[in-house]
């Protein structure tokens, strides 16, 4: 069998378990319901919408479930693709991609140092660890996965930049009205920052959003030579 049959089903079965995984880990983080008196952040403005990781959550489990529907309903021609196809494309590329790599690595790398600064212990009994995978781990993995088993269309780099740049200030905005609304942080590092280094700190998380950005299209590069070469190849 051809690399890139092979890879369209790994794809599909791929968009399956996304879709299931992630729904129903938006499903189950939305009932973690914490006391105030162990965490008055839980409750506060903005509810499950104050952490980007369920944004995250919410956005994988919209993707894949999209690219499921488009699997079944949609015949996509690669040198002309419909405009829902051409959709899927540019949310992966722009922000659902980035936004799942980052949410991964800056978590698991936050809780190495000290998970104090991102899930302190107290929330255990809450926040089962195979929820905390699904949010945290898996949607990594599936982006990862999808980068590899199927070509993607990304849109010029400078426009591409744009949108996810958008998307984090827009997230920065309402990490701070949050923090108006309630005088509460989202994530205890902040209000262990100053002023000078929170900006720093977001600066810095915004030039690592746009280094995950120009990671995933040099990868995505990669893949359709990969692909067009099995093809090439399958013609002769």
């Amino acid at each position: 069998m051809a690399l890139s049959s092979v890879l369209r089903t790994a794809n599909v079965l791929l968009h399956v378990i996304g879709s299931i995984l992630f729904c129903s880990g938006v499903y189950f983080h939305w009932q973690v319901k914490i006391p105030s008196k162990i965490s008055p952040l839980d409750s506060a403005f903005g509810d499950k919408f104050k952490y980007l990781t369920f944004w995250n959550a919410c956005i994988q489990a919209f993707f894949f479930t999209y690219c499921l529907i488009l699997d079944i309903f949609v015949k996509s021609n690669p040198n002309k693709p419909p405009k829902t196809v051409a959709f899927k494309n540019y949310l992966f590329a722009t922000i659902g991609f980035p936004i799942a790599c980052f949410v991964a690595t800056v978590f698991w790398g936050l809780y190495t140092l000290d998970r104090e600064l991102v899930l302190p212990r107290v929330l255990d009994p809450y926040f089962p660890m195979w929820l905390n995978h699904i949010v945290h781990t898996m949607v990594a993995v599936f982006a990862v996965l999808e980068m590899l088993s199927a070509p993607h269309t990304y849109p010029e780099r400078s426009r591409g930049l744009f949108t996810l740049g958008t998307f984090t200030v827009i997230y920065v905005v309402w990490v701070h009205i949050i923090y108006l609304k309630s005088d509460l942080w989202v994530y205890p590092i902040l209000k262990e920052l100053n002023l000078p280094f929170r900006m720093l700190f977001f600066a810095a998380m915004l030039a690592y959003a746009f280094l995950l950005y120009i990671i995933g299209d040099v990868v995505n590069k990669l893949v359709n030579k990969k692909v067009h070469k099995d093809k090439t190849k399958k013609r002769r």
